[in-house]
């Protein structure tokens, strides 16, 4: 499918659909195989039940490279959001047949629909795993593969120019603040004093910690020299934007404050003061729109909550 992407023929356009037509097929295939599996075992914690899935079994063959199949995916994500960013229904029938332009893209939002779908299932049955190791119920016979999310994060640290189309089109709230957190967590300051608690300092990371490396114009200047500002503001201003949908009497909420970590007033002074720190710093720095939004809201919301 990436590949197919990058070649505008007509007859790579019709490759082009059915491939994405398979993919879909394919992956509505292991839903239907997992999700019952999770079900399940949350029921039973019997392991062998997601052991013997066809997702498990899939992603544990050889003929498999994990990394290279989740690049693929970050891929087809960015490609996706590009599109969107560029107005796809516009493309012209020199750039592909008309009589393919709507169905393909049509295909193209159903299968990156199915990629967000399969990376979910893949971080599932990641914590799914975890906890079957920590209860023992896993063998060497289960083998060895690193997280998702731990692979979708160097991708993205060592490929900068993903980061900002892979976090507008990843819209899962959840998983989109998780990866934000432990981009974050590769620059924070680990306790001198090895606790319980500084064992699992990724886990324990939120919103409002991540803030306060930037709190201060001196903290500030140290994380920039660690990780590039323009990054930073990035992650900022899409883990702000988290924070605002999330907020409230949904069900969803008591998750959402454990990783904000403070109120939505205190999120919202820390984020103004963060970018303050930041532009004091550089005053040449760079904010793009989503990030003068993000901070306007941040600022009006201030004053609103604080008159209340």
């Amino acid at each position: 499918m990436v590949e197919a992407s990058n070649d505008t023929g007509a007859n790579n356009g019709l490759k082009h659909i059915e491939n994405m037509v398979l993919f879909q097929y394919l992956v509505r295939t292991l839903e239907a195989d997992f999700v019952p599996r999770h079900i399940a075992y949350k029921e039973s914690l019997d392991w062998v039940i997601i052991r013997e899935s066809v997702l498990n079994v899939l992603l544990g063959s050889r003929k498999l490279v994990f990394k290279m199949f989740v690049k693929n995916c970050i891929s087809l994500l960015n490609q996706h959001q590009r599109e969107v960013e560029d107005d796809i229904s516009s493309k012209s029938a020199s750039d592909l047949d008309s009589s393919l332009t709507f169905p393909l893209v049509e295909f193209e939002r159903e299968a990156l629909i199915s990629v967000k779908k399969l990376f979910i299932m893949v971080i599932n049955l990641d914590l799914i795993r975890k906890e079957a190791d920590k209860l023992g119920l896993t063998s060497r016979a289960d083998g060895l593969r690193n997280p998702i999310l731990e692979v979708i994060l160097e991708e993205l640290t060592y490929n900068t120019i993903y980061l900002s189309p892979f976090l507008l089109a990843f819209t899962e709230w959840k998983w989109k603040l998780q990866i934000i957190l432990l981009y974050f967590s590769r620059y924070q300051v680990k306790s001198a004093v090895r606790t319980r608690r500084s064992d699992n300092s990724q886990q324990d990371l939120t919103v409002e910690s991540a803030l306060s490396m930037f709190s201060t114009e001196a903290s500030a200047k140290a994380m920039v020299k660690m990780m590039c500002p323009e990054v930073a503001q990035l992650l900022l201003a899409h883990a702000y934007q988290v924070c605002l949908s999330v907020d409230g009497g949904s069900s969803e909420a008591n998750d959402a404050a454990k990783m904000m970590g403070a109120s939505l007033l205190e999120i919202s002074c820390k984020f103004v003061l963060a970018f303050q720190n930041l532009r004091k710093i550089n005053t040449n720095i760079q904010i793009s729109q989503f990030e003068k939004e993000a901070l306007f809201t941040a600022a009006t919301l201030t004053r609103k909550l604080q008159n209340e």
